[in-house]
């Protein structure tokens, strides 16, 4: 459990009531780079696609899913080849 206070706080909230409205993800810019970000832990994986539209990257879609038995029982190397072709 994390306590969050000050900016942070409000910081969250806004993000959640962006995300609920569907507003945190900016217009797609066909004409800029996207890049990739992936995490894996013992029981899923996860992968944001982000865009560099203002000098920050902003996130563009994410997708998660979880493991299958057989996957958990990769190794950790293996786990995070796995959400290569995921993202």
């Amino acid at each position: 459990m994390f306590l969050l206070v000050g900016d942070a706080s409000g910081g969250v909230r806004l993000f959640k009531a962006r995300f609920v409205r569907g507003t945190v993800t900016p217009d797609l810019q066909l004409s800029e780079g996207f890049c990739a970000s992936t995490d894996t832990s013992d029981v899923a994986v996860s992968a944001v696609l982000h865009q560099d539209v203002s000098g920050a990257l902003d996130p563009i879609a994410y997708h998660a899913r979880v493991l299958t038995p057989d996957e958990r029982n990769y190794s950790t190397c293996e786990k995070e080849c796995l959400v290569v072709p995921f993202a």
